[in-house]
């Protein structure tokens, strides 16, 4: 299966649940299901490989260009951002979590990232 392109992309959370899960937002080119274009909430992430992302449905998306304001977010958060590896995760017990240390509010659009 060709990997879903996923641009002006964010990480999101949901910050009333305690198991740290986290997914991405932003607009999908070539989903299967969705028009292209179209502005889409992934299922949550299983694994990362670089910029390719494994959802628990096992839908793979390959991340283009970052969403300017979270892009912004991690700079005025002093949260390191790397190209190659734009989204980290660890494991524990199956969970998945950021490196992030703290829940912070995102651009407004009421997303949250660890």
């Amino acid at each position: 299966m060709t990997p879903v392109h996923l641009d002006n992309w964010a990480v999101n959370t949901d910050q009333y649940r305690q198991s740290g899960s986290i997914w991405l937002s932003g607009d999908a080119s070539g989903h299967p299901m969705h028009e292209d274009g179209k502005r889409v909430a992934t299922n949550y992430i299983a694994s990362v490989d670089g910029r390719l992302i494994t959802t628990k449905s096992g839908t793979v998306y390959r991340l283009g260009r970052i969403r300017r304001s979270y892009r912004k977010w991690l700079k005025d958060n002093g949260i390191p951002y790397d190209s190659k590896q734009p989204v980290l995760i660890r494991g524990d017990e199956g969970l998945q979590w950021s490196p992030f240390c703290g829940k912070v509010e995102g651009d407004g659009g009421g997303e949250v990232a660890f």
